[in-house]
């Protein structure tokens, strides 16, 4: 499989549809907490198609100096929290929508980890099914491999305890 950042893939940056942006206003969550603009989920949902032509400028915009950006392959270019204002989620719904959109139909389909509607439950209990199959009647050999910064955040004593290891 060849590895994502060699893939050449699409987003999609000439200008948004209307609609586009009405489906991620759409999406947005009513009661959070607006960003320093002060513009509420629930504003932008009521001002229904006639608040969506600025947003739509706006977000039209940004795609210019987004594509001109560092190396967007590169994980260490990409901010780890960012705080936005309500237009501006509308904006990363659009975004990522977009790259959901271009990257999914690139991935193998034994990529199942960080993906809508998937897990890695199944890739975890097959090779422990395999084990409690093949216990002690010959040498089994497991390899994962962990891309860099991937597994950070697993408590591996409690992996392996799982693992029954």
């Amino acid at each position: 499989m060849e590895p994502i950042n060699e893939l050449d893939v699409d987003i999609g940056t000439t200008p948004e549809d209307p609609e586009e942006t009405i489906e991620a206003i759409q999406c947005l969550r009513n009661g959070r907490a607006p960003g320093i603009d002060e513009i509420p989920a629930k504003l932008l949902k009521a001002g229904g198609s006639t608040i969506v032509k600025k947003p739509t400028e706006l977000y039209n915009g940004c795609w210019n100096g987004l594509t001109e950006k560092a190396n967007l392959t590169d994980g260490e270019n990409w901010r780890r929290i960012t705080l936005l204002s309500v237009p501006g989620k509308a904006f990363c719904g659009i975004l990522l929508q977009r790259l959901r959109n271009a990257i999914d139909s690139q991935l193998s389909v034994d990529q199942a980890g960080f993906r809508e509607e998937r897990s890695c439950c199944e890739q975890i209990f097959t090779p422990r099914n395999i084990i409690e199959q093949c216990e002690f009647k010959y040498p089994l050999f497991i390899n994962f491999v962990e891309f860099r910064k991937a597994f950070d955040s697993v408590h591996r004593e409690s992996l392996w305890e799982m693992l029954g290891m």
